[in-house]
């Protein structure tokens, strides 16, 4: 018996090292199906369990990775690099073990650090407290709708106008999408344009639920360092052009958590490049109208003609938290794709919180 169960071992480490050998000599591609249990046991000779069992540690070892009822395809040479790139990320690596954004709010504690929040005290308490009578005052049967999945109309459009006057870009209300919050945002993104092993790159520091939202749509990271002048472009380039990345998530302007803001010819250059090598441009930009002296540059979307930027703008973190609402702005070709899995999410952000926000903003 012992015999039996050491030819067993022989021939499974045999299958293993044999399609390890194929795959280090480049003989399978990145990314190619390689044979399947049935045919590579007819091929050696073996037992279909063996091949099973040897496909299986290649898989756990990161040499092979299974499409459901596909089969078994090779691994992408982009794993290996992501765990050299990030060995020493103490934002990605934390989050690929347990400390995810969720765990840390609920973590009991005195004085949370993990949310940012204005002081309720700075807010127009009172002020709100008339608006939302106005509101029902003006919308009697507010309660009584729905939102449409956009978003109310008349908000869209005021945001629309704002938009405009501020940066003089060409704009409609068709182009902008309502979520509750950017953080929604981000989700409805990912679930629409980030399949299983898609790389993302994303800067270093990061927002830290961005990379758990990424990451739970199964994304790859590849890391870019943000210093006080920006990113190094060549670098961007570089990856862009060697590992395909399915987007960029950015926050270029007053960046959380170093406050960097990148330049306006930096910008200009990311929309070309993301064009150049067809990658998304997800910028999120939650403290726009936040600053004492200078105003920002304009927002990255300002200099896109192309359709590869989505723009984030959250108001939550100077108007009002509790109405969590944030714009989404982008071309038609990937707002159709954004309505759908919204429609699927919540069918509508709050109409009241919409309104509020509306007459309060304007």
């Amino acid at each position: 018996m012992s015999q039996a169960i050491q030819n067993r071992d022989y021939l499974f480490m045999k299958v293993y090292d044999y399609v390890l050998h194929r795959i280090e000599r480049n003989e399978w591609k990145e990314h190619e199906k390689i044979p399947s249990v049935r045919q590579l046991s007819s091929e050696l000779n073996v037992h279909r369990l063996t091949v099973l069992k040897a496909y299986q540690l290649l898989k756990q070892h990161d040499k092979v990775y299974v499409k459901d009822k596909a089969g078994y395809f090779v691994q992408s040479n982009v794993t290996k690099n992501l765990e050299y790139l990030d060995l020493d990320n103490p934002i990605v690596s934390a989050y690929v073990q347990k400390n995810h954004l969720s765990e840390i709010h609920q973590s009991p504690v005195s004085y949370n650090f993990s949310q940012a929040l204005i002081d309720p005290n700075l807010l127009p308490n009172h002020y709100f407290s008339d608006y939302v009578k106005k509101v029902f005052d003006l919308y009697p049967k507010v309660l009584a709708t729905y939102s449409t999945v956009q978003g109310d109309l008349e908000l869209r459009e005021t945001l629309t106008q704002y938009f405009i006057n501020q940066y003089k870009t060409h704009l409609n209300a068709d182009n902008l999408l309502i979520t509750s919050g950017s953080q929604q945002a981000i989700h409805l993104i990912a679930q629409t344009f980030i399949k299983p092993r898609d790389v993302v790159l994303i800067e270093r520091p990061s927002y830290s639920a961005a990379i758990d939202i990424f990451r739970a749509q199964g994304a790859q990271f590849i890391t870019i360092d943000i210093h006080p002048d920006g990113y190094d472009l060549n670098q961007v380039e570089l990856y862009m052009k060697q590992y395909k990345p399915r987007l960029f998530y950015l926050n270029p302007t007053f960046h959380n958590p170093t406050g960097y803001t990148v330049t306006v010819e930096q910008r200009k250059k990311l929309v070309e490049l993301a064009e150049q090598y067809r990658c998304l441009l997800i910028e999120d930009d939650a403290y726009h109208d936040i600053y004492f002296t200078h105003a920002p540059p304009p927002p990255m979307y300002t200099y896109d003609t192309a359709g590869t930027v989505i723009y984030i703008r959250s108001f939550c973190k100077y108007i009002s938290p509790g109405l969590r609402i944030a714009a989404v702005i982008c071309q038609s070709s990937l707002m159709n794709s954004l309505l759908t899995v919204k429609s699927l999410a919540d069918n509508g952000s709050p109409l009241l919180n919409q309104k509020i926000f509306l007459h309060y903003f304007s």
